[in-house]
C-alpha cells in the first residue's frame, strides 16, 4: 500500500509538472467550468487509450483551459500583471466548440516531441477548436500582444510572449494529456479514437471563462 502511495503521488507529481509554468511567467487563460471539465474527462478521456497510458481520474484531472498568453517573467512586474489579468477578465465567456482531436506540437522549437527533449514539454494531445471559435480565440491572443506591445513602449520594458503563443504561431486548444504521457505506439489510435468519440457524442462544445 506504501509503495502504491508513494508511486500514485509521484505520478500526480509528474503530471503537473509536465505542463508547469516558470514560477516568474504570466500565464493568461480561461478555465473549462467544473461540470464540463468532468464531462470531458468521462466522455472524451476515461474509456479511452489517453486514460489507460496516463494515470488520470477525477482526482486529477488536468485543470481543463486554453492558453491565450504566456508572457516570460511577467509576473515580475505586478502592475503588468494586474493589467492583463484584468484584460482577460473584460473578456464575455467563449463557447468552446470541439473541432477534432489531433497532436499538438510546439512550435518552432519542437517540430517532433522525443522523450529526451526538455524543450516539448508543451507537446500534447489536445481538442481543437473549430474555426469560428479558433477565430475568436486568435483574436484575444491577438489583442493581449498588442497591449504587451504597447505596455513595452509605455513603459521602456521589454516583455515577450513565449515563441509558440505570439500570434503567427498560436494555435488554440485544450490539451488532455502530455504526449509523453501516452505510449508512442498509442498516439495515432488515441487520436482516432477521440474523434470517433466527438463525432457519436452530444457534447459538441464547452463554456470557457
Amino acid at each position: 500500500m506504501k509503495k502504491q502511495l508513494i508511486t500514485t503521488l509521484f505520478s500526480l507529481m509528474y503530471f503537473s509538472l509536465s505542463f508547469a509554468a516558470k514560477p516568474t511567467d504570466l500565464v493568461l487563460l480561461l478555465r473549462v467550468n467544473p461540470t464540463d471539465k468532468t464531462k470531458i474527462y468521462d466522455q472524451f478521456v476515461k474509456e479511452s487509450v489517453i486514460g489507460k497510458d496516463n494515470y488520470t481520474n477525477k482526482k486529477n484531472m488536468p485543470n481543463y483551459h486554453v492558453t491565450l498568453g504566456w508572457i516570460v517573467n511577467g509576473k515580475s512586474d505586478k502592475n503588468l500583471e494586474k493589467m492583463m489579468k484584468d484584460e482577460l477578465k473584460a473578456e464575455s465567456p467563449i463557447d468552446y466548440f470541439f473541432g477534432e482531436s489531433g497532436i499538438y506540437q510546439v512550435s518552432p522549437s519542437c517540430p517532433k516531441p522525443t522523450p529526451n527533449n526538455k524543450k516539448c514539454t508543451r507537446n500534447a494531445i489536445v481538442l481543437f477548436p473549430e474555426e469560428s471559435t479558433k477565430a475568436e480565440l486568435k483574436n484575444i491572443n491577438l489583442k493581449l500582444t498588442l497591449l504587451l506591445k504597447k505596455y513595452n513602449q509605455d513603459y521602456h520594458t521589454n516583455f515577450k510572449m513565449y515563441a509558440d503563443i505570439i500570434p503567427e504561431n498560436y494555435t488554440p486548444h485544450i490539451s488532455l494529456a502530455a504526449t509523453k504521457r501516452v505510449l508512442p505506439k498509442n498516439r495515432e489510435k488515441a487520436v482516432v479514437q477521440l474523434n470517433d468519440k466527438i463525432k457519436d457524442s452530444s457534447f459538441k462544445y464547452t463554456k470557457v471563462k
